[in-house]
């Protein structure tokens, strides 16, 4: 018995170390802050046999849907094949839908062949049009609320700091708007009215890399984790998102990261009143 107890662990043990093979393929979802134009790959791969374990591989098809909305019928979008990294149906572009906007997830369901028995998420994303990507979302860098990462901490009270690059210099005026990922019939929360907001040029007129705004929501915010920023033109303008940050978590104490931290980059520091 002790035997067959020890041969069974060694079996598992090589079993969980054991790599792909280089016909293996896994999903590569996009980070939380990620914006997908329609006709753009919803997301990517990796062929790399180093990063997966074969318990990892799935196979199934794939959908798009609204986390915590029921009146968003969910979209099965394409088939996504772990198994064979050559597979034509694994570039799965997104579709033109209705509404445009924040709050999409894209999930692949195991079917039969799938050595994977669970299903498989993205964060939450959005979904505009290419012309608005180019003209937006591909020219904007938001600094903080980081889009890099998920671990940016804002007190309920206090003032909250954005901060970002705008390659065009063109979104001189738009809204600050709080949503929850993990369901996208929430809020949005207005959090604030952004005015004046564009880097001067030219150095006599004190030229900037980076735009430093400082607001302070008038109500305490809800206390929580997931909650994303996303800038619009305006509120109503759901389709235009601007940019989107990484995922907040709220807290009901003082944190003391509001600070933007590369001291070398020309900054212009703006407050404005919120509106909400």
């Amino acid at each position: 018995m002790r035997f067959a107890a020890l041969a069974f662990l060694s079996a598992f043990v090589v079993a969980a170390l054991a790599q792909c093979t280089s016909n293996d393929i896994i999903p590569d979802f996009y980070g939380t802050s990620q914006v997908v134009y329609v006709g753009d790959r919803l997301f990517a791969a990796v062929i790399n046999s180093n990063q997966c374990r074969p318990r990892e591989l799935i196979t199934g098809p794939v959908y798009l849907y609204r986390p915590g909305d029921s009146n968003f019928t969910p979209l099965e979008v394409g088939y996504w094949n772990g198994l064979n990294a050559s597979s034509p149906t694994n570039s799965i572009p997104c579709p033109s839908i209705t509404p445009l906007g924040y709050g999409y997830r894209v999930v692949i369901i195991p079917d039969r062949h799938s050595p994977a028995r669970t299903p498989q998420y993205s964060t939450t994303f959005a979904v505009v049009s290419q012309s608005w990507f180019e003209a937006s979302y591909d020219q904007v860098f938001l600094w903080e609320p980081t889009t890099a990462r998920d671990d940016t901490k804002w007190s309920s009270t206090g003032q909250q700091l954005l901060a970002w690059d705008d390659t065009n210099r063109a979104f001189d005026e738009f809204e600050v708007l709080l949503y929850k990922a993990s369901d996208v019939t929430w809020g949005p929360l207005h959090l604030a009215h952004v005015r004046g907001a564009s880097c001067p040029q030219a150095p006599e007129a004190g030229s900037c890399a980076t735009t430093e705004f400082y607001f302070e929501y008038s109500r305490k915010l809800p206390v929580g984790e997931g909650y994303q920023v996303v800038l619009q033109p305006t509120a109503k303008d759901k389709a235009e998102v601007i940019a989107v940050s990484g995922l907040i978590e709220i807290v009901d104490y003082p944190v003391t990261t509001n600070t933007f931290p590369f001291t070398w980059t020309p900054i212009k520091t703006i407050t404005n009143v919120p509106t909400a």
